[in-house]
């Protein structure tokens, strides 16, 4: 029976299930489960028995000059189309490529790794199985080797000549002609395979753009190549447009750097400016830069944004993820994390594995000091690191050692030595070794010095020993603050004890509101009984101003405001009217002067209650240097501390910089001036910033859309 089913078969091979491959007009037939091929005739020219026929990636099954794959007990092998076995079924897998090449992979002896190698058309090995990975790109192979532990990539030809060596992070195709070589750095080149040569170095990024036209960046600029590699433009562009049917281009904002004694010192091309610390960054579209004050790079090209500078330590964020830069010794300490945060010696670095974000702590070598990944990690303490891990809570010494295991419910912080963990739901306190000083209870816990501690329980607060006396309990509320116990009463007295449980201290008044003040370097509490304030002493022991007030603002240069009738005026330590309640706002004294409002409008007093400056002005600005800016319909100028006008209101913006120059805006174009009015930076730049550490001026000029002149 079965040799008549296979006899009928041969004899209507239309009736076999087949699926035609158009390029060859060769057929690939189905029966039952096994699979062979039939010519464009209908003859059958491998009989149906394989478990696959075509290549591994099923893209494109015909064959391959006079080769085709086979699948036979899992495996892959080659086969003519004349039915004769080229290979035996021994590879994981068989594709072939645009070149009619075959890619093929084995399974390693000692590992599960693949090993890739290269069939030629007839069958023949021409690149043997050694390569960690291979691909074809523009009739050459980009294969990878482990080199000095790292993987890296290099380009063969189809015979296995090195063309370029295991030097790159990755290898990949810009156009037919070009390639792009990746370091581990972030850094990349382009190859040209026809010129066998690099055309472009120390770039950051390639990217495809508009035409065949592809965008080259090295830091914060860009250039426009073509896809032979003709530089059409020069790095040296913000970004590039069509425009009209023509290619325009524009440069980035023209920073000009002057001295103080208005010198032309550099000039320097970014988007934005930022002075951090001693350090100037530049922002450029999408990348960032730090240099020093001698405008010296002190970071790689490539950095998407600089998030925080520390020293010679930079955190910084390049293609989503976070790296740490040390500027000092010019190296990668540790990069390719979701976040990253650097305080003291320390990382804190946290990725997604498996779905779950887990925590490391890395020191500024670059050394991972964790030996577990955890779900937590609070700052270093008290010498150790409090980290959760399955759920569960412990502790870690700088050596990355759990020496408290993970195993309370949560943590407090170290003590003098002891810690409040919550263990099983229930609270108590453990010393560094993880013994109990405190055996859990059903209670909340404080731990106060290297022996006693607070504890509550539903109405009941306790101060107890640990040798488990009890010193003082009560149903009221207990604080411990600057080193006395305080009591709240239900009658709204306050109860001072030491911490013996002695009593010091009693304050019968209600204390419904109260806040801060100073007064001659003595704390006063403002307090509010029946809607007025007053004030008592630091030890509420003492009215020291009657509650008369309907509000009070803090004590400034001896004088306290006061509001009286919806108004505001001004007090002394004796409760003497010095300025009359006559202004419509808190009166805050620096320096002898405040800003006062009246009738909706502002303008200057002084402690004695004299106006040096009257109020007709929408508002007025404080500014270190002591002098003021005061804005009159929509334009500002600057007066002195005696009122005096030193610039009159005719600017759009105004900056004191404390230095006796003011950079000014009117309508969109920033100068500089003297405190005297005397212009110094000309009023022609689109923006002005001041550097302090170099005592010198950035001034911006924006540049505009210009047609580009090329030849191709």
């Amino acid at each position: 029976m079965i040799v008549r089913f296979f006899l009928f078969f041969i004899f209507f091979p239309s009736l076999l299930p087949a699926h035609q491959l158009p390029k060859s007009g060769y057929e690939i037939i189905v029966v039952g489960e096994k699979k062979g091929l039939k010519d464009a005739d209908g003859k059958i020219v491998i009989p149906p028995k394989y478990e696959d026929l075509g290549w591994s990636n099923g893209s494109d099954d015909n064959p391959t000059e006079n080769l085709i794959g086979y699948k036979q007990n899992s495996r892959w092998g080659l086969i003519s189309l004349a039915n004769k076995k080229i290979t035996l079924p021994e590879y994981t897998f068989l594709n072939k490529t645009e070149s009619e090449f075959i890619i093929g992979a084995k399974t390693g002896r000692l590992s599960r790794s693949y090993f890739y190698g290269l069939f030629n058309a007839k069958g023949q090995i021409v690149v043997p199985f050694s390569y960690l990975s291979m691909h074809e790109e523009n009739n050459h192979f980009v294969v990878s080797n482990r080199i000095a532990g790292k993987i890296k990539y290099g380009l063969i030809t189809s015979d296995n000549q090195l063309v370029l060596p295991f030097n790159y992070e990755n290898i990949s195709t810009i156009s037919d002609k070009l390639l792009s070589l990746h370091f581990d750095n972030g850094l990349l080149q382009i190859y040209n395979l026809e010129l066998k040569t690099i055309i472009q170095d120390s770039l950051t990024s390639i990217e495809a753009w508009k035409n065949g036209y592809f965008k080259t960046y090295k830091g914060l600029k860009c250039g426009l190549m073509n896809n032979r590699g003709v530089f059409i433009a020069p790095i040296e562009y913000k970004d590039f447009l069509w425009k009209e049917d023509h290619l325009a281009g524009l440069k980035f904002p023209k920073w000009k750097v002057f001295s103080a004694q208005n010198k032309l010192m550099k000039i320097i091309e970014c988007d934005e400016i930022e002075f951090v610390d001693d350090k100037i960054l530049l922002t450029a579209r999408n990348y960032q830069e730090l240099l020093n004050q001698q405008f010296i790079p002190l970071t790689p090209l490539g950095f998407d944004s600089i998030v925080t500078v520390v020293g010679n330590k930079v955190i910084y964020r390049s293609k989503k993820t976070y790296g740490l830069y040390d500027i000092r010794k010019q190296k990668y300490v540790k990069y390719g994390f979701d976040s990253l945060r650097l305080k003291n010696e320390f990382l804190y670095t946290s990725k997604v594995i498996n779905s779950k974000r887990v925590w490391a702590v890395y020191d500024t070598f670059g050394i991972k000091r964790t030996m577990f990944d955890y779900e937590q990690i609070r700052d270093y303490e008290s010498m150790l690191f409090a980290v959760k891990r399955r759920g569960h809570w412990g502790f870690m010494d700088r050596n990355g050692e759990e020496v408290i295991h993970c195993v309370y419910d949560s943590v407090g912080k170290f003590v003098d030595g002891n810690v409040v963990v919550q263990f099983h739901g229930e609270q108590g306190v453990i010393d560094e070794e993880s013994n109990w000083i405190v055996p859990p209870r059903k209670a909340k816990i404080e731990w106060l010095t290297d022996s006693l501690f607070l504890s509550w329980k539903q109405r009941k607060s306790t101060l107890e020993h640990i040798n488990g006396s009890l010193i003082y309990f009560t149903e009221n509320r207990l604080e411990y603050r600057g080193d006395l116990l305080w009591e709240f009463r239900q009658d709204g007295s306050i109860v001072k004890f030491d911490l013996q449980g002695t009593k010091v201290g009693e304050v019968t008044l209600n204390r419904h509101q109260y806040k801060d003040t100073k007064f001659n370097g003595d704390k006063w509490v403002a307090i509010k009984i029946n809607g007025s304030y007053g004030f008592m002493d630091a030890n509420l022991d003492e009215l020291k101003i009657s509650n008369r007030y309907e509000d009070v603002g803090n004590a400034r240069e001896n004088l306290i405001s006061v509001k009286i009738l919806s108004k505001w005026g001004a007090i002394d330590k004796k409760e003497n009217i010095v300025i009359q309640p006559n202004y419509d706002e808190e009166l805050r004294f620096k320096n002898g002067i405040a800003v006062m409002k009246r009738d909706g409008y502002y303008g200057l007093i002084n402690k004695e209650g004299d106006e040096v400056l009257a109020p007709i002005h929408e508002r007025i600005f404080n500014q270190v240097s002591g002098r003021y800016i005061p804005m009159e319909k929509g334009k500002f100028g600057l007066v002195d501390a005696d009122g005096r006008v030193l610039i009159n209101n005719k600017y759009d913006n105004l900056q004191d910089l404390d230095n006796g120059y003011i950079i000014i805006q009117k309508g969109e174009k920033f100068g500089v001036t003297t405190t005297n009015g005397v212009n110094t930076i000309p009023q022609i730049y689109d923006k002005i910033i001041y550097n302090p550490i170099s005592d010198s001026y950035f001034a911006a000029t924006n540049q505009k859309w210009k047609p580009l002149n090329y030849e191709e």
